[in-house]
């Protein structure tokens, strides 16, 4: 009896401990919302977790895009885009990029994206591992920021994270 007693007491005061930490958050959660997904016109369909802060959504232009965003201390995206292998998708990377970050960013960071696209004219020297690109556009702004491509046997996958204190 003494051990469920403390056990409870331990509970509350690690509810105690979330609830209070949340309320410190630097950025919110609450803005966190499928409202990016619901609004593109890109979006044939979606699933969106609330509590998670996650979706996955089908495109017109027969890609998938996985979504996870998170918010307090940090905030951060990482988001991923699978696209069939086709004659066109590796030639116009920076295009498909920028039609995932237009969906999952906000307008500044998108924009900020593309400018830092427009310095790279090519991927031949960003070739890290047989089949991965990376490219690393971190700053002052967003210490973590990357940006991969990896070419899989049946599909191209083009990926960004993000993440700013």
């Amino acid at each position: 009896m003494k051990q469920i007693k403390l056990l409870s007491l331990f509970t509350l005061f690690l509810n105690f401990i979330s609830c209070h930490a949340q309320s410190n958050c630097v950025y919110s959660e609450a803005s966190i919302t499928d409202i990016f997904l619901k609004k593109s016109k890109n979006v044939i369909t979606y699933t969106w977790d609330n509590k998670l802060k996650e979706g996955k959504a089908i495109l017109k232009n027969g890609g998938i895009v996985l979504v996870k965003k998170w918010a307090c201390d940090h905030y951060g995206v990482s988001s991923s885009m699978l696209l069939p292998k086709n004659s066109d998708v590796f030639p116009n990377w920076k295009n498909y990029l920028l039609e995932m970050s237009t969906l999952v960013n906000l307008e500044s960071t998108h924009q900020m994206l593309k400018q830092k696209l427009e310095t790279i004219n090519q991927l031949n020297n960003k070739l890290i591992i047989d089949g991965k690109y990376e490219i690393d556009l971190s700053d002052n702004t967003y210490p973590e920021y990357f940006v991969n491509i990896y070419e899989l046997s049946d599909c191209y996958v083009f990926s960004i994270f993000q993440y700013r204190n």
